[in-house]
Protein backbone atom coordinates (compact mmCIF):
# COMPACT_ATOMS: atom_id res chain seq x y z
CA UNK A 1 0.00 0.00 0.00
CA UNK A 2 2.84 2.64 0.78
CA UNK A 3 4.10 1.74 -2.82
CA UNK A 4 0.79 2.40 -4.15
CA UNK A 5 0.97 6.08 -2.73
CA UNK A 6 4.89 6.52 -3.22
CA UNK A 7 3.48 5.91 -7.22
CA UNK A 8 0.95 8.71 -6.59
CA UNK A 9 3.00 11.06 -4.94
CA UNK A 10 5.94 10.45 -7.56
CA UNK A 11 3.34 10.49 -10.68
CA UNK A 12 2.12 14.18 -9.50
CA UNK A 13 2.97 15.53 -6.49
CA UNK A 14 0.34 18.68 -6.37
CA UNK A 15 -2.30 16.45 -6.35
CA UNK A 16 -1.21 13.50 -4.08
CA UNK A 17 -0.88 16.49 -1.73
CA UNK A 18 -4.56 17.47 -2.38
CA UNK A 19 -5.93 13.80 -1.73
CA UNK A 20 -3.94 13.72 2.00
CA UNK A 21 -5.11 16.91 2.76
CA UNK A 22 -9.01 15.53 1.96
CA UNK A 23 -7.97 12.58 4.01
CA UNK A 24 -7.36 15.31 7.19
CA UNK A 25 -10.35 16.96 6.86
CA UNK A 26 -11.83 13.94 6.95
CA UNK A 27 -10.05 12.78 10.17
CA UNK A 28 -11.10 16.66 11.16
CA UNK A 29 -14.76 15.75 10.90
CA UNK A 30 -14.43 12.16 12.28
CA UNK A 31 -13.21 13.78 15.47
CA UNK A 32 -16.11 16.66 15.39
CA UNK A 33 -18.95 14.60 14.52
CA UNK A 34 -19.70 12.77 17.96
CA UNK A 35 -19.63 15.97 19.58
CA UNK A 36 -21.65 18.09 17.24
CA UNK A 37 -25.15 18.06 18.72
CA UNK A 38 -26.59 19.96 15.80
CA UNK A 39 -28.89 17.96 13.63
CA UNK A 40 -29.58 20.54 10.98
CA UNK A 41 -33.24 20.24 11.49
CA UNK A 42 -32.76 16.69 9.73
CA UNK A 43 -32.05 13.04 10.44
CA UNK A 44 -28.19 13.48 9.32
CA UNK A 45 -24.79 15.06 11.73
CA UNK A 46 -23.58 17.70 9.47
CA UNK A 47 -20.20 16.89 9.56
CA UNK A 48 -21.30 13.25 7.70
CA UNK A 49 -21.57 15.09 4.34
CA UNK A 50 -18.13 16.39 5.35
CA UNK A 51 -16.51 13.06 5.65
CA UNK A 52 -18.40 11.83 2.35
CA UNK A 53 -17.46 14.49 0.08
CA UNK A 54 -14.08 14.75 1.66
CA UNK A 55 -13.15 11.05 1.03
CA UNK A 56 -14.86 10.85 -2.16
CA UNK A 57 -12.50 14.15 -3.50
CA UNK A 58 -9.89 12.06 -1.82
CA UNK A 59 -9.65 9.56 -4.22
CA UNK A 60 -10.35 11.67 -7.05
CA UNK A 61 -7.19 13.81 -6.50
CA UNK A 62 -5.29 10.42 -6.47
CA UNK A 63 -7.25 8.98 -9.42
CA UNK A 64 -6.02 12.43 -11.52
CA UNK A 65 -2.61 12.40 -10.47
CA UNK A 66 -2.19 8.68 -11.70
CA UNK A 67 -3.97 9.92 -14.97
CA UNK A 68 -2.25 13.15 -16.29
CA UNK A 69 0.87 11.56 -15.87
CA UNK A 70 0.62 10.10 -19.05
CA UNK A 71 -0.18 13.21 -21.03
CA UNK A 72 2.40 14.38 -23.19
CA UNK A 73 1.24 17.77 -22.85
CA UNK A 74 1.02 20.75 -23.42
CA UNK A 75 2.68 21.55 -20.17
CA UNK A 76 0.59 24.67 -19.58
CA UNK A 77 -2.51 23.07 -19.86
CA UNK A 78 -1.47 19.91 -17.17
CA UNK A 79 -0.71 22.93 -15.22
CA UNK A 80 -3.68 23.94 -15.38
CA UNK A 81 -5.50 20.72 -14.78
CA UNK A 82 -3.10 20.39 -11.94
CA UNK A 83 -3.93 23.37 -9.79
CA UNK A 84 -7.24 23.95 -11.04
CA UNK A 85 -8.11 20.47 -9.81
CA UNK A 86 -6.73 21.63 -6.69
CA UNK A 87 -8.19 24.76 -6.23
CA UNK A 88 -12.26 23.52 -7.08
CA UNK A 89 -11.73 20.66 -4.57
CA UNK A 90 -9.98 22.64 -1.93
CA UNK A 91 -13.04 25.13 -2.43
CA UNK A 92 -15.47 22.89 -1.82
CA UNK A 93 -14.50 21.09 0.63
CA UNK A 94 -13.56 24.78 2.71
CA UNK A 95 -17.10 25.46 1.93
CA UNK A 96 -18.39 22.62 3.23
CA UNK A 97 -16.55 22.55 6.53
CA UNK A 98 -17.62 26.66 7.02
CA UNK A 99 -21.29 25.29 7.50
CA UNK A 100 -20.46 22.16 9.30
CA UNK A 101 -19.05 24.31 11.86
CA UNK A 102 -22.05 27.02 11.60
CA UNK A 103 -23.86 23.62 12.21
CA UNK A 104 -26.57 24.99 9.01
CA UNK A 105 -26.75 23.35 5.64
CA UNK A 106 -23.96 23.43 2.50
CA UNK A 107 -26.46 22.23 -0.38
CA UNK A 108 -29.22 23.86 -1.66
CA UNK A 109 -29.66 26.68 1.51
CA UNK A 110 -30.18 30.41 -0.06
CA UNK A 111 -31.41 31.35 3.28
CA UNK A 112 -29.36 34.68 3.42
CA UNK A 113 -27.24 36.08 1.94
CA UNK A 114 -23.98 34.43 3.19
CA UNK A 115 -25.84 30.98 2.92
CA UNK A 116 -26.85 32.03 -0.88
CA UNK A 117 -22.95 32.93 -1.98
CA UNK A 118 -21.57 29.83 0.16
CA UNK A 119 -23.87 27.42 -2.10
CA UNK A 120 -23.17 29.35 -4.78
CA UNK A 121 -19.71 28.76 -4.69
CA UNK A 122 -19.55 25.16 -4.00
CA UNK A 123 -21.69 24.73 -7.28
CA UNK A 124 -19.18 26.97 -9.40
CA UNK A 125 -16.86 25.02 -8.19
CA UNK A 126 -18.29 21.62 -9.21
CA UNK A 127 -18.68 23.54 -12.84
CA UNK A 128 -15.23 24.38 -13.19
CA UNK A 129 -13.95 21.05 -11.98
CA UNK A 130 -16.56 18.95 -14.51
CA UNK A 131 -15.21 21.72 -17.31
CA UNK A 132 -11.64 20.68 -16.23
CA UNK A 133 -12.61 16.80 -16.42
CA UNK A 134 -14.19 17.55 -19.56
CA UNK A 135 -10.53 19.14 -21.17
CA UNK A 136 -8.88 16.44 -19.61
CA UNK A 137 -11.07 14.11 -21.30
CA UNK A 138 -10.86 16.29 -24.96
CA UNK A 139 -6.68 16.00 -24.03
CA UNK A 140 -6.81 11.78 -23.87
CA UNK A 141 -8.93 12.36 -27.24
CA UNK A 142 -6.54 14.19 -28.68
CA UNK A 143 -2.89 13.25 -28.17
CA UNK A 144 -0.85 10.14 -28.44
CA UNK A 145 -0.80 8.77 -25.50
CA UNK A 146 1.59 5.96 -24.75
CA UNK A 147 -0.78 3.51 -22.93
CA UNK A 148 -2.22 0.13 -23.69
CA UNK A 149 -5.30 0.85 -25.60
CA UNK A 150 -8.02 -1.07 -23.30
CA UNK A 151 -6.47 0.71 -20.70
CA UNK A 152 -6.92 4.02 -22.46
CA UNK A 153 -10.06 3.35 -23.60
CA UNK A 154 -11.25 2.76 -19.95
CA UNK A 155 -10.26 5.96 -18.88
CA UNK A 156 -11.84 7.80 -21.72
CA UNK A 157 -14.68 5.91 -20.94
CA UNK A 158 -14.49 7.01 -17.67
CA UNK A 159 -14.74 10.73 -17.85
CA UNK A 160 -17.37 10.25 -20.33
CA UNK A 161 -19.34 8.82 -17.51
CA UNK A 162 -17.89 11.12 -14.75
CA UNK A 163 -18.89 14.30 -16.62
CA UNK A 164 -22.46 13.19 -17.13
CA UNK A 165 -22.45 11.97 -13.33
CA UNK A 166 -21.53 15.65 -13.03
CA UNK A 167 -23.75 17.25 -14.76
CA UNK A 168 -26.68 14.85 -13.35
CA UNK A 169 -25.23 16.84 -10.34
CA UNK A 170 -26.55 20.41 -11.78
CA UNK A 171 -29.67 19.40 -12.15
CA UNK A 172 -29.83 18.48 -8.49
CA UNK A 173 -28.53 22.11 -8.17
CA UNK A 174 -30.85 23.37 -10.72
CA UNK A 175 -34.13 21.42 -8.17
CA UNK A 176 -32.94 23.16 -5.34
CA UNK A 177 -32.78 19.49 -3.91
CA UNK A 178 -31.71 16.12 -4.06
CA UNK A 179 -34.99 14.44 -2.86
CA UNK A 180 -37.97 13.65 -5.47
CA UNK A 181 -41.06 13.07 -3.85
CA UNK A 182 -40.76 14.03 -0.32
CA UNK A 183 -38.81 16.86 1.47
CA UNK A 184 -34.87 16.33 1.87
CA UNK A 185 -33.67 15.34 4.85
CA UNK A 186 -36.29 12.22 5.60
CA UNK A 187 -35.12 8.79 6.56
CA UNK A 188 -32.64 7.50 4.73
CA UNK A 189 -29.63 4.52 4.39
CA UNK A 190 -27.10 5.01 7.34
CA UNK A 191 -24.31 7.54 6.37
CA UNK A 192 -25.18 7.46 2.69
CA UNK A 193 -28.55 9.34 3.83
CA UNK A 194 -30.23 7.95 0.21
CA UNK A 195 -33.94 8.65 0.39
CA UNK A 196 -35.71 5.13 1.80
CA UNK A 197 -39.38 7.01 1.13
CA UNK A 198 -38.25 8.71 -2.44
CA UNK A 199 -36.57 9.57 -5.19
CA UNK A 200 -32.95 10.23 -4.35
CA UNK A 201 -31.01 11.94 -7.50
CA UNK A 202 -27.74 11.11 -5.40
CA UNK A 203 -27.71 7.85 -6.33
CA UNK A 204 -27.58 8.08 -10.20
CA UNK A 205 -24.87 11.13 -9.35
CA UNK A 206 -22.60 8.48 -7.18
CA UNK A 207 -22.63 5.90 -10.06
CA UNK A 208 -21.73 8.11 -12.72
CA UNK A 209 -18.67 10.45 -10.88
CA UNK A 210 -17.11 7.03 -9.72
CA UNK A 211 -17.56 5.59 -13.15
CA UNK A 212 -14.30 7.46 -13.24
CA UNK A 213 -12.28 5.05 -11.29
CA UNK A 214 -14.28 1.45 -12.12
CA UNK A 215 -13.87 2.02 -16.03
CA UNK A 216 -9.65 2.48 -15.77
CA UNK A 217 -9.58 -0.63 -13.63
CA UNK A 218 -12.14 -2.67 -15.58
CA UNK A 219 -9.65 -1.57 -18.73
CA UNK A 220 -6.35 -2.54 -17.58
CA UNK A 221 -7.90 -5.51 -16.04
CA UNK A 222 -8.88 -6.53 -19.51
CA UNK A 223 -5.79 -5.93 -20.62
CA UNK A 224 -3.79 -8.24 -18.56
CA UNK A 225 -6.23 -10.66 -18.60
CA UNK A 226 -6.75 -11.08 -22.11
CA UNK A 227 -3.43 -10.40 -23.43
CA UNK A 228 -3.60 -13.43 -25.59
CA UNK A 229 -7.03 -12.15 -26.86
CA UNK A 230 -6.91 -9.28 -30.10
CA UNK A 231 -7.12 -5.94 -29.15
CA UNK A 232 -10.49 -5.30 -30.88
CA UNK A 233 -11.89 -7.75 -28.34
CA UNK A 234 -11.02 -6.14 -25.55
CA UNK A 235 -12.06 -2.75 -26.62
CA UNK A 236 -15.24 -4.64 -27.19
CA UNK A 237 -15.44 -5.62 -23.85
CA UNK A 238 -14.84 -2.38 -22.01
CA UNK A 239 -16.80 -1.13 -24.16
CA UNK A 240 -19.71 -3.47 -22.75
CA UNK A 241 -18.79 -2.71 -19.57
CA UNK A 242 -19.29 0.94 -19.83
CA UNK A 243 -22.81 0.20 -21.52
CA UNK A 244 -23.44 -1.49 -18.52
CA UNK A 245 -22.75 1.24 -16.15
CA UNK A 246 -24.26 3.88 -18.14
CA UNK A 247 -27.42 1.62 -18.03
CA UNK A 248 -26.94 1.22 -14.24
CA UNK A 249 -26.91 5.02 -14.42
CA UNK A 250 -29.87 5.67 -16.32
CA UNK A 251 -31.99 3.09 -14.24
CA UNK A 252 -30.88 4.75 -10.92
CA UNK A 253 -31.75 8.05 -13.22
CA UNK A 254 -35.34 7.18 -13.97
CA UNK A 255 -36.34 5.42 -10.35
CA UNK A 256 -35.16 8.48 -8.61
CA UNK A 257 -37.15 11.38 -10.82
CA UNK A 258 -39.85 8.76 -10.80
CA UNK A 259 -39.71 8.92 -6.68
CA UNK A 260 -38.80 5.88 -6.26
CA UNK A 261 -36.54 4.88 -3.48
CA UNK A 262 -33.68 2.94 -4.85
CA UNK A 263 -34.45 0.00 -2.37
CA UNK A 264 -38.54 -1.06 -2.62
CA UNK A 265 -41.23 -0.78 -4.50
Amino acid sequence: MSQFFQRIHNADRVLSTLGWLQIFIVFVAVCSAPWDASALGLTANPWTKVIRYASALAIYAWTMALFIQHLPGPASLLRFIRWGTFACLSTETLALMVQAIRGLPSHYNTSGSENAIIFAVIGFAILINTLIAFLTLFLFLWEEVDLPRPYLMGIRLGFVLFTIGSLEGMIMIINQAHTIGAADGGPGLPFLEWSTKAGDLRTAHLAGVFGIQVMPLVGYAVHRLMKDRQVAAQLVLVTAVAGMWAFLFTRLFNRAVAGRPIFGA
